[in-house]
Formats: structure tokens, C-alpha cells, sequence
């Protein structure tokens, strides 16, 4: 957890307590959440509610990337957050297709052993050209401007589009 700041009287708030601190148990240790929006002066309203809406409105919240997302940027490569629960986004990641053709590719090559598997994952990944990785990207993108524009999906208009 990394240093938090007010921004409305621009001083730095620590997420730990000090070294110095006069509970013995406590020098070091994350303050919390609750400890945390006290700190900040922060309502409570509903301790169901405050990790969620609470926190949200705060500058330093809503800047903070995580530290995979901070060492991608450093590397200069792009971070895109997908949904976790995909289940009925799958058609807007371009990454499950490519799974899909790397998983097919295992079906037809593997010799169903974890030894098979090991040996032959590598190769499906590598299977997959990236020309049609750029199919795969650019399906996604028709679909997603598709859904932007209000279509809906099982049209005659979506599947022109698409």
C-alpha cells in the first residue's frame, strides 16, 4: 500500500503507522480502512458502502494504478482492463479468441497427459499467427462500435456490421 494525500490541504497521509507509535503492536502495520477515512475526514455512512463509495470521490483513489499496471506503463505498453465476469463479454476480448485457437490446437496435438500438455502448450500459443490475431482485435472492435452505436446483437444490422 503506498502513501495516500490530501488534496484539499496538500500534505501526504500514510497508510502505516509510524516507527514511533504508542501501541507497541501497531508501529508498521496498515492503518486500514476505517482508520483511513477517519484520517481523511471522511463521512461514514454505511460500512457496507464506504470501501465501495466512500474512497471513490478521492483524488488520490481514483489515480492510484496498481503496481502491475505501473511497471506495463514503465515498459511502455498499453494496460486494458476487462471485465472479470465475462461470461457474456467474451465477443469483446480479442485475447479469448486467441485462447480459443490455441485451445483447439491442443485438442487436435495432445495426447492428454499433463507431459503432453506441458509439451504442446507452447507450441498452440505459438500457433496462432498474428495476422489472425489481428482478425480476432479487429472482429472485436466492429462489435464493440456495434454496441456503442445501439445495435443489438442477433440483428441483420449487427451481423452486417460485425
Amino acid at each position: 500500500m503506498r502513501q495516500g494525500f490530501d488534496h484539499n490541504h496538500g500534505i501526504p497521509l500514510a497508510m502505516f503507522f509510524p516507527n514511533n507509535y504508542h501501541r507497541l503492536e501497531l508501529p508498521e502495520k496498515a492503518k486500514g480502512l476505517e482508520r483511513c477515512t477517519d484520517q481523511r475526514k471522511m463521512i461514514k455512512v454505511c460500512p457496507t458502502t464506504l470501501g465501495r463509495s466512500g474512497c471513490d470521490p478521492s483524488r488520490d483513489f481514483q489515480e492510484q494504478k496498481s503496481l502491475l499496471e505501473e511497471q506495463i506503463l514503465a515498459r511502455n505498453h498499453e494496460v486494458i482492463f476487462y471485465p472479470k465476469f465475462h461470461l457474456f463479454h467474451c465477443e469483446l476480448n480479442f485475447v479469448e479468441r486467441y485462447w480459443c485457437a490455441a485451445k483447439y490446437y491442443v485438442q487436435e496435438h495432445c495426447e492428454y497427459s499433463l507431459d503432453g500438455l506441458r509439451t504442446v502448450l507452447p507450441t498452440a500459443l505459438n500457433s496462432v499467427s498474428t495476422v489472425s490475431i489481428n482478425r480476432y482485435y479487429n472482429h472485436c472492435v466492429r462489435v464493440i462500435e456495434a454496441y456503442s452505436k445501439g445495435v443489438d446483437y442477433d440483428t441483420k444490422e449487427f451481423t452486417a456490421r460485425v
